[in-house]
């Protein structure tokens, strides 16, 4: 399939089985990740979350008293994050980013790329760059492992997987410096977690 198909399939599932899919979301705490994203950045700092999902990083990023924006491209999960509370929530593409440059002090991109091709990554990364002000910090986790795929679990879901190296590259050519990469195993894969520096 094509990007473009690749992705409106996959928004399709979110959108058709949103609740489902939330749930699942906010079974899961991400503490590591968010301390160590969160301890870089100034207090109530504006933070952008690219793939918010159904808002659940969001809503813990505005209880620590940080500001947040969630941008998704599902429907579906945004109205799962309306339940949730009030928050700031746009439905738009990733790879088109309706925002201002140098507005915001972080980026979380948390198993967001690995929805889209990876040829599409560095796109989006060096777009995320444009809109981070000078030393703003970014987060990104994706699955470690080579190659695509499509999974089939409530509905069609498409799947990239990158190396460290691949992800660290496009992190770093998009004109962030990394400040550190780490792995978390789960019981059926492992996530790689990286934090760079505009």
């Amino acid at each position: 399939m094509t990007p473009p198909e690749s992705s409106d399939k996959t928004r399709q599932t979110y959108d058709e089985h949103a609740e489902v899919i939330a749930e699942r979301f906010w079974g899961v705490a991400l503490t590591d990740a968010w301390e160590a994203f969160l301890s870089s950045l100034p207090p109530k700092a504006h933070i952008l979350d690219v793939g918010c999902g159904a808002g659940r990083d969001v809503f813990h990023f505005l209880e620590q008293g940080f500001n947040a924006t969630g941008l998704d491209f599902s429907a579906g999960l945004l109205a799962e994050a309306a339940k949730h509370g009030e928050g700031d929530f746009i439905q738009a593409d990733m790879r088109a980013l309706p925002l201002a440059a140098e507005y915001f002090d972080g980026a979380w991109l948390c198993a967001s790329l690995l929805h889209l091709q990876k040829e599409e990554a560095p796109g989006v990364i060096k777009a995320v760059h444009t809109r981070l002000k000078p030393g703003g910090i970014l987060y990104i986790s994706v699955k470690l492992g080579e190659g695509e795929e499509w999974e089939h679990r409530e509905g069609l879901r498409f799947f990239s997987y990158f190396t460290t190296k691949e992800i660290e590259d496009v992190v770093t050519q998009a004109g962030f410096s990394l400040r550190r990469t780490w792995l978390k195993p789960t019981k059926k894969l492992t996530w790689i977690n990286l934090l760079a520096e505009k």
